[in-house]
């Protein structure tokens, strides 16, 4: 469980820390006044990424050189371990325990975050890019090798589009970095496939449990070129090689994969309605808290939660309580304290322009 955050120059928090005790924690206070930035802090230590934004550069303070945040968690057995990423001058340091960490791999996943967030309905009716990173996010929580993966297969496209755009084309290069291309879209290929599987099987009982009946849902995995080994990689790259010299970008692998949610045997960014779409979306959260927690210590899964409750039927709120409580810790935002029972016992932080009390 986290028990300290200290964050400094990051959106509009400037040297402040909070001490927390409790298993459930609510941030209360206006909107704009930055109870969604906590939530982000905190994602940001376990995923050193924000779920709000791409750009480093968005997170920073005006007119600051950059950022600092840290968190002590308490572990099981009584010791605690000191995180603290440090981003300044765009230049990251990580420490862990006051020992610099220069792998990312080392130091993500200390805390597995799971956010629910308004701009969720994003994954099912948004573009590819919002399921593609959502799948990115789940699925590093519970493989290693696909993080790695995603990090190695990043590397290597930047690299080949460098060269696609090149007047002068060294193919030789081009076809060693092909090699690492499909190792590793190999790996994140099947990853993304297997997935999708467990994702809908667990979506599907969560629908039964709201409607009493079997729902038809299905999230297929659609690669616009199946490849799940590394030989299929390889033909595809000879066969595109070419027209991707013309193009002067890769044109297939998991950077354009696509996700498709069907619902009753319609695809759900076509056909659904906003509530279809606000209601698989927060399945897909559920069910990523199930499906960490049943290969995870619970304690160090950590729920943030942004002002999603509000609007949901009793039936579907007390589903979504029941799921998020086998995490070992949350963290909610609200305009007002809510009366909910759930809520009895509980730390409640009042934030109002940055400030904490």
């Amino acid at each position: 469980m986290i028990k300290k955050l200290y964050i400094d120059g990051f959106r509009n928090y400037h040297q402040t820390e909070i001490i927390i005790d409790q298993k459930i924690n609510l941030f209360i206070g206006k909107n704009g006044h930055g109870k969604t930035n906590l939530l982000e802090a905190l994602f940001f230590i376990g995923m050193l990424r924000s779920f709000r934004t791409l750009q480093i550069r968005d997170l920073k303070s005006i007119g600051s050189r950059g950022f600092i945040i840290a968190a002590e968690i308490d572990r099981i057995g009584g010791w605690k371990e000191h995180l603290e990423i440090n981003y300044i001058d765009n230049k990251r340091n990580l420490k862990i325990d006051d020992k610099s960490i220069f792998k990312s791999s080392e130091f993500i996943k200390k805390i597995k975050p799971v956010v629910f967030s308004p701009d969720d309905i994003n994954i099912v009716n948004g573009n590819s890019m919002n399921r593609r990173r959502f799948m990115d996010f789940f699925i590093s929580l519970l493989e290693p090798n696909y993080l790695y993966a995603l990090q190695c297969y990043s590397i290597a496209l930047k690299s080949r589009n460098i060269i696609l755009k090149n007047q002068l084309v060294d193919v030789d290069m081009l076809k060693a970095y092909e090699v690492i291309l499909a190792e590793f879209g190999t790996i994140i290929s099947n990853f993304r496939k297997k997935y999708s599987q467990i994702l809908t099987d667990s979506i599907k009982k969560l629908l039964l449990n709201f409607y009493g009946s079997a729902t038809e849902f299905k999230i297929k995995y659609h690669p616009l070129a199946p490849c799940f080994d590394e030989e299929s990689f390889m033909e595809r790259f000879q066969q595109e090689r070419e027209r991707d010299l013309k193009r002067g970008f890769s044109s297939f692998g998991p950077q354009v994969d696509e996700f498709d949610f069907f619902l009753d045997q319609k695809m759900m960014r076509n056909f659904a309605s906003n509530g279809q779409c606000r209601l698989i979306s927060l399945c897909l959260k559920m069910a990523s808290v199930e499906i960490i927690s049943q290969n995870n210590d619970k304690n160090d899964i950590v729920v943030l939660v942004d002002d999603v409750t509000g609007d949901l039927d009793p039936v579907v709120k007390e589903t979504f309580f029941k799921t998020i409580d086998c995490a070992g810790q949350s963290f909610f935002t609200f305009t007002e304290i809510p009366d909910e029972k759930y809520f009895d016992d509980r730390m409640v932080y009042k934030i109002n322009d940055g400030v904490i009390s």
